[in-house]
């Protein structure tokens, strides 16, 4: 499941991150329409690690940028997150 987190008014792009998995590594995905090319850009990070699993259509310089950005957010990431199963346990 994708949950929503922010929108980077810069360059459009809108980040969500995925449920933790067993080792407590989130997925967190960029994705922008890009009226260039017609098509959605998108990328993939893995925190809290920071490593790249996949990018298409980011520019190099804008890859830097987004990951040293979810590296700063992994904090807030994980607290959201943290926030939420708290929340669904009480339901």
């Amino acid at each position: 499941m994708k949950y929503p987190f922010m929108r980077i008014e810069e360059d459009g792009t809108e980040i969500t991150y995925s449920d933790a998995d067993i080792y407590n590594n989130i997925l967190v995905y960029l994705e922008r329409y890009n009226n260039k090319s017609n098509h959605f850009d998108n990328m993939t990070i893995e925190i809290p690690s920071g490593k790249l699993i996949n990018n298409n259509g980011y520019t190099e310089k804008e890859e830097v940028y987004h990951i040293n950005k979810i590296k700063k957010l992994a904090k807030v990431i994980f607290w959201d997150k943290l926030e939420e199963t708290k929340d669904l346990e009480k339901e």
